[in-house]
């Protein structure tokens, strides 16, 4: 088995009660049929409670929150009783993974951790060096395992994984400004990537739908539509609709008083603000996007490869690449606008908010990550 996961991965513990912001507060809790089952056999006043909070709709298990959205087993210290009464094996699938990610395809499989956790966007952003990312080979004793990437049909997971190392690596060499990165990878893999070199490619009857020049098509979205996209998003957090509306007084605030009107590569080329910002994080805003830009390529590219087979593996390629400067644009603006709330004033805190936000409201829905790659 081949396992693909970055250096911080290692380094997250949860921290508890003492985490800032709870991922038991806000999020129903869905529970898998197998520990639906385990909590409906415990007998005594534990297992009767359990019972009492569970909901069934179909197929759908979860408890629902309480009023104040909080998890009925979320305790006044924020700890889970769950775990206090029955040990950290008995919670359910989604809270025993989170805030881990896994995408497998036969022998391989990714695995990653979403910015929404607040103690790993600490890890993040708090790291000033490049992200590292291990590939490691343990041996798997499933017999029946299908073959690893680069052995595996025609190599189109293993074309898709160099895609993102390149980009990734792209994104992390120093030696250029960051501008001159992610234009690049826009300008190699973006709307204007040639479909010639995918594996799948000549098979496609949709081969030229993001061919042409990279200042054609639809997927250049230009900046001032991004706020209000973001506006149409199945909200999931209430802050989300506060920072828009917050956003949207701070921008009148900006010379012209508007976003100015430019392509998402235009914006990335001249970017509103940088130096001013730059200088109020001393010089770490460059590092922290460099990270954000390597975080959203190496879930989104590799994501790509399971999306709908009716569009060749480079337009895929391409929409995640759409998504990925979308979302760095976006924080940007974020940050644009809590540097303005704040007096001019930004710091590490700020971003590992402002990243926890996003990814909340964003990566936790697939519609919403659908709908931000499409229009």
């Amino acid at each position: 088995m081949t396992y693909d996961y970055p250096s911080y991965y290692s380094q997250f513990h949860c921290i508890g009660g003492s985490c800032p912001d709870s991922c038991c507060i806000g999020w129903e809790v869905d529970i898998d049929e197998e520990t639906c089952d385990y909590y409906k056999s415990l007998k005594g006043p534990f297992g009767d409670r359990l019972r009492a909070h569970i909901k069934e709709d179909g197929t759908d298990r979860y408890f629902p929150l309480y009023e104040d959205g909080r998890c009925p087993f979320l305790n006044r210290e924020n700890l889970c009783d769950i775990i206090t009464q029955l040990g950290e094996e008995s919670l359910a699938q989604v809270c025993m993974e989170y805030p881990r990610y896994f995408l497998e395809e036969g022998g391989f499989e990714q695995i990653d951790l979403s910015l929404s956790c607040m103690e790993l966007g600490r890890i993040f952003f708090e790291d000033p060096d490049p992200i590292e990312y291990i590939r490691e080979e343990m041996p798997d004793t499933d017999a029946d395992a299908e073959p690893i990437p680069d052995t595996a049909p025609d190599g189109r997971l293993a074309h898709v994984l160099d895609i993102r190392d390149d980009c990734i690596a792209i994104l992390e060499d120093r030696s250029r400004t960051l501008a001159d990165r992610f234009l690049e990878v826009l300008r190699l893999y973006g709307p204007g990537y040639s479909h010639s070199e995918s594996p799948d490619a000549q098979n496609s009857p949709k081969n030229t739908a993001c061919g042409g020049d990279q200042t054609d098509g639809f997927r250049l979205t230009r900046l001032p539509a991004l706020p209000e996209q973001m506006s149409r998003l199945e909200i999931l957090d209430d802050r989300w609709t506060d920072m828009l509306a917050g956003m949207n007084r701070q921008v009148s605030e900006l010379p012209d008083g508007s976003l100015p009107d430019v392509t998402i590569p235009e914006f990335i080329g001249q970017p509103l603000l940088w130096e001013e910002l730059s200088q109020s994080t001393h010089g770490k805003l460059t590092v922290w996007f460099e990270k954000l830009g390597c975080y959203f390529c190496f879930r989104y590219i590799t994501d790509s490869y399971f999306q709908p087979a009716q569009y060749t593996d480079a337009e895929k390629v391409a929409s995640a690449i759409h998504f990925c400067a979308k979302s760095v644009c976006f924080l940007y603006l974020m940050c644009i606008s809590r540097y303005l709330k704040n007096g001019k004033h930004f710091e590490i805190q700020d971003v590992i908010d402002l990243a926890h936000l996003y990814s909340r409201e964003v990566e936790h829905s697939d519609e919403n990550v659908e709908y931000l790659k499409n229009c």
